[in-house]
């Protein structure tokens, strides 16, 4: 058999060391095969193969790095290694680029819990603000309403009372009229007239005397009054209404249900000083400057 002589093939470092030179990798002559093996290769498993490739590329890998970065290297970087360090810069621009992106994100993230906190305060502050008015509103509206309920019975007491008063009155009057019904004489028998015969003459003649006075006394007020009620007729006051009137004195009630006891000489709210309480026709009335207070319907 012949041999052939094979020359040896280059190593990784080599063809690492060929490639950042710059240098063609010397392409491996074609070796004859032996007519016959003498010996078999051992085969290599999967997982070994694997382990082999990656610790040589992290070799290589880490062999055109340092000679990338070793200073006053006289060759010229291949291309493999500018765009190795083009990327390089570009992951580290992108990092930059990202690092100020999360701190700007830090900041807004600061400036809106700053502003949420700000916020809370406020709204704790106005809900604060906001219940001590309301505190207040109400202790107000309870003070108003006890008042209120203070005057409503103050009124119902002094409507009771007056209303008492009156029927009190009433019942004074009726009782006066009746002892003076029972009081006035009865003529049981003749008595005989034992005074003279002149002075009933002459005491007749005054009692003619007298009721002539009296009846043109009453004949000239009657003329007189159609007269003044010609000249000048008084308007009514329709805010007052008469609804009693005993001894001289008138009870009154305006629209607000306000009951008041007036005479002559006093003083009516809102008209003036009451001038007298008369009988006009079949109704009392209360002369005051102003007007008359008569009986409404109302």
């Amino acid at each position: 058999m012949t041999k052939i002589e094979a020359k040896p093939a280059l190593s990784p470092d080599e063809l690492l060391k060929a490639v950042v030179a710059g240098k063609a990798v010397p392409k491996p002559e074609p070796v004859a095969a032996p007519a016959a093996a003498r010996f078999a290769m051992p085969s290599l498993a999967g997982p070994e193969v694997r382990r082999y490739a990656i610790a040589g590329t992290a070799l290589a890998l880490g062999l055109v790095l340092g000679f990338a970065a070793r200073p006053g290297s006289g060759g010229a970087p291949s291309d493999a290694v500018l765009a190795l360090s083009t990327t390089v810069d570009a992951g580290r621009t992108e990092t930059a680029r990202l690092g100020a992106d999360i701190a700007q994100l830090h900041q807004v993230l600061a400036d809106l819990r700053a502003a949420t906190d700000t916020a809370r305060k406020e709204a704790g502050s106005r809900s604060g603000a906001l219940g001590e008015r309301l505190t207040q509103i109400d202790k107000n509206l309870n003070a108003k309403t006890a008042a209120l309920s203070e005057r409503l019975e103050q009124a119902e007491r002094e409507h009771s009372g007056r209303i008492a008063n009156l029927a009190a009155q009433l019942e004074r009057r009726a009782s006066v009229a009746a002892s003076a019904v029972k009081a006035e004489p009865t003529q049981t028998g003749s008595l005989a007239d034992t005074r003279p015969a002149d002075a009933k003459v002459a005491e007749a003649k005054a009692v003619d005397a007298k009721s002539a006075e009296a009846r043109s006394a009453e004949a000239k007020a009657s003329e007189a009054k159609p007269k003044a009620v010609a000249a000048e007729k008084p308007p009514v006051i329709d805010g007052w209404a008469v609804r009693d009137v005993y001894d001289g004195a008138a009870i009154l009630e305006n629209r607000r249900r306000r009951i008041v006891e007036v005479g002559p000489g006093d003083l009516l709210p809102g008209i003036g000083r009451v001038e007298g309480v008369e009988r006009r026709g079949r109704e009392w009335v209360v002369v005051t400057r102003q007007g008359l207070v008569t009986s409404q319907p109302w």
